[in-house]
């Protein structure tokens, strides 16, 4: 692999003069990925992961010229400067014959896996170009690339992707979940009527030896649209459950789940397998969804969460209220439980429509047959009169605040 200072002066020298000398055309910089490394880390383990890793290097190799240069700059990633470029019709043959290169699967242990590689072509101007501006624009290409779902895009200086200007802290949380710095907090969530522990619901953390623990609002909105997110759900899934199945019986779990994959099929392998592996009772682990989230593909979200409540387990809707869904998909979803948004609880003691809008969402949870969880629970005159109401479950800081493993395993032992 090449070093980083190193990768810089071959580009600057390439870019000096972005014109190749001697001929007509330019000097074009293409950096390839190989998107999906993370995901086949997460569900093949990181010696398969290397394997596939090396044979997409070999491949991508052959996309090189004689006169090309070729970079292997890290596992799943490639860079090449382009030489003699004079149009764009070149660089779009030189696309189509890098997708022709992962045509067939990558063979591995008696394993095929068709890969998709993602590329930015960068076209300096007729100037000098810095190493570092290159290498910026051929970052945010990468990421503008994997939002738009295209194989690859042609940018250049002054023509800064649109989407996605808070790039760097993306590719720091790619980073970080690389190196492992995810886990999992857990927020009690206690008997309305009797106080008792009866769960927990998951939820993601960031804790890095450099910075400690992150506020979620700083990572978690370049998390729910990136690449990142199916192996970190898969993540979070597996280690919430392997969590679980060290608790009393009576104790469950909550994950959420994504919007955009509800209607991704793995989803309901992934779950059977986790339940599987840690040898779990189904019916402890609910699946938390958005309603604004299902209505995006109602028809198709319908399907995959038929599929998991079929599993055995329960399926939560998350924010209620907040959303549009109609009352005829309400009718129809194969959920257990409903969650009270806290923008409603948190004034239902002083302004009497947020408090007839809980009573009725309670109601009409109860006439489906659906258990109510409420959120946001933080003092005591909001937990009387959920409970006037028939609220069934309450979740808050009145309760605890999202703790580490260990500490909501001393709630448990406390009884």
């Amino acid at each position: 692999m090449i070093a980083s200072d190193e990768l810089s002066n071959l580009i600057t020298t390439a870019f000096d003069h972005p014109e190749e000398p001697g001929s007509k055309g330019i000097n074009v910089f293409l950096l390839i990925e190989l998107a999906d490394l993370p995901v086949i880390k997460a569900e093949a383990g990181v010696e398969i992961a290397k394997l596939y890793a090396d044979e997409f290097h070999h491949r991508a190799r052959r996309l090189a010229r004689t006169y090309d240069d070729f970079f292997a700059i890290a596992e799943g990633r490639v860079a090449l400067v382009l030489r003699r470029i004079q149009n764009t019709q070149q660089i779009e043959l030189a696309a189509a014959k890098l997708s022709r290169l992962f045509e067939d699967p990558i063979e591995v242990s008696s394993d095929s896996l068709y890969v998709k590689p993602t590329s930015a072509f960068v076209v300096p101007i007729k100037r000098r170009t810095a190493a570092e501006e290159i290498l910026e624009l051929a970052e945010r290409g990468i990421l503008q690339a994997k939002h738009t779902d295209k194989a690859y895009v042609v940018i250049s200086p002054g023509k800064l992707p649109e989407q996605n200007n808070n790039w760097h802290i993306q590719k720091e949380v790619e980073a970080a979940f690389e190196r492992g710095e995810f886990t999992l907090y857990y927020q009690p969530k206690i008997h309305a009527n009797f106080g008792s522990l009866l769960g927990a619901e998951a939820l993601i953390r960031w804790l890095s030896e450099k910075n400690g623990l992150a506020n979620p609002g700083t990572f978690i909105p370049y998390i729910e649209n990136a690449p990142i997110i199916r192996p970190l759900t898969w993540f979070v899934i597996k280690s919430a459950l392997s969590k679980c199945s060290q608790w009393p019986a009576s104790i469950s779990v909550s994950v959420n789940i994504p919007t955009m994959l509800l209607n991704d099929d793995e989803i309901v392998a992934v779950t059977r397998d986790a339940l599987g592996l840690y040898e779990m009772d189904p019916a402890r682990l609910t699946l938390e969804i958005t309603e604004s989230g299902f209505m995006e593909q109602p028809e198709r979200s319908l399907t995959i969460l038929k599929q998991l409540r079929d599993l055995g387990t329960m399926i939560s809707i998350d924010d209620f209220g907040t959303g549009y869904s109609s009352l005829a998909y309400f009718r129809n979803l194969p959920a257990t439980e409903l969650k009270i948004d806290q923008t409603f609880v948190n004034n239902m003691c002083t302004d009497p429509r947020d408090e007839a809008l809980v009573k009725t969402i309670i109601d009409l949870a109860h006439n489906f047959g659906l258990k109510v969880v409420a959120e946001g629970v933080e003092e005591k005159a909001q937990v009387e009169k959920l409970k006037e109401m028939g609220c069934d479950v309450l979740q808050g800081y009145l309760f605890g605040e999202p703790m580490p493993a260990a500490e909501f395993q001393k709630m448990i032992d406390k009884g």
